[in-house]
């Protein structure tokens, strides 16, 4: 997909949204049957919060390229809170593309099918780390969890690259992100990886079929939030569009830059710390899930900013790697990498005693056990 500096993509990937929604429709008006335009479009009024819209256009490129996987991925990160038709759609691609047996599907044994071809891409994987001595490290991440410093790292410490999985959803205050369906490549090519996506059914598919190990890193809730608080009032202030884009599309209170430091406070608290546990918790799930055959470990922001030479080495060492093969990085510099303190304890000054409380509550029990974290 070529894009040239005056084409809608450009308009797009500079944020002037309506602008490109109109030169996308103008494109489509003069020549529909080319699908990246009714991709990019889909794309645009997605991020407008053009949902129904955003479908209908995702709907058009998959009827005229209904092998091209990427559409489905985009397809689902709008239909989060009904993937089932989208899961079901993509899994008849699949077996059109011989990835899924239709025989055993056919006899209601679909978890057989994905258990099976899980395997034989695992062999794959193996075969390809013989050849390349490295396995592509998949990464998803707990938001301001100090996911840019490890990713990089990772990738410059082995002398690879790295990419993002996730399809470029510009909400990035949930955790709705979806795996983007070319995760095969990326982890033949040996990447590391990185993604915020969440364990919906979608994401754990794919994983299924083309992962065989996976890290999850974690970080408290409580830290990570006040993280999230100063990372939207730089961003929002430095880049305002995405404010107004993020006000349009529901991701943030409407008056949030006019709300005083407390009541800002008062607003993530409510608001954020119950999506970071259930994506946290979705993980776990998944962990202990009979159906989900990638090997899961996690590891936690805490341990990296202890002490970050043996929390990368725990990685090379999950993933088999020789320790000889990594450079160690420098520890991460204020102001770089979305780094601002990675202080543990911060939040504990800041937040009032109501606002700790209140917080806390939030959390539940079987996380403060599971990770360690104090009250």
């Amino acid at each position: 997909m070529e894009i040239s500096l005056n084409s809608a993509w450009s308009l797009y990937e500079n944020c002037k949204w309506e602008v490109a929604q109109r030169k996308f429709q103008e494109a489509i008006d003069k020549q529909p049957q080319i699908t990246e335009d009714h991709l990019g479009l889909g794309m645009v009024l997605r991020d407008l919060g053009k949902v129904d819209k955003a479908i209908e256009s995702f709907e058009r490129a998959i009827a005229l390229k209904p092998n091209w996987l990427l559409v489905y991925s985009y397809l689902a990160d709008a239909q989060q809170k009904n993937q089932d038709n989208t899961i079901t759609r993509l899994i008849e691609v699949l077996i059109e593309q011989g990835r899924l047996s239709r025989e055993l599907i056919s006899q209601g044994l679909l978890s057989k099918a994905i258990f099976k071809a899980h395997q034989s891409h695992k062999a794959e994987l193996l075969k390809n780390c013989l050849e390349k001595k490295l396995l592509g490290i998949i990464l998803p991440t707990q938001k301001k969890s100090g996911t840019q410093y490890i990713i990089h790292n990772l990738a410059k410490g082995l002398g690879v690259s790295f990419s993002w999985a996730d399809v470029d959803s510009l909400s990035f205050l949930q955790f709705g992100n979806i795996l983007k369906s070319e995760i095969k490549e990326q982890v033949l090519r040996g990447n590391v990886v990185g993604s915020h996506i969440q364990p919906n059914r979608f994401n754990l598919l794919l994983l299924n079929l083309y992962v065989e190990r996976l890290i999850v890193n974690v970080r408290d809730p409580r830290p990570a939030t006040l993280s999230l608080l100063h990372h939207l009032n730089k961003h929002y202030r430095s880049f305002p569009y995405y404010y107004i884009l993020h006000i349009k599309n529901g991701s943030i209170v409407k008056n949030y830059l006019e709300l005083d430091f407390k009541a800002q406070v008062d607003y993530m608290i409510e608001t954020k710390i119950p999506y970071f546990v259930k994506w946290i918790c979705g993980w776990l799930e998944a962990k202990v899930s009979l159906e989900f055959y990638p090997i899961i470990m996690f590891t936690r922001h805490e341990d990296l900013a202890k002490d970050s030479n043996t929390f990368f080495k725990s990685i090379l060492d999950f993933y088999e790697i020789d320790f000889s093969l990594f450079t160690m990085p420098q520890p991460p510099e204020l102001g770089k990498s979305n780094f601002r303190k990675g202080s543990v304890n911060e939040w504990r000054e800041v937040f009032t005693l109501e606002q700790r409380e209140k917080a806390t509550s939030l959390i539940p029990q079987d996380l403060f056990d599971r990770f360690e974290w104090v009250k």
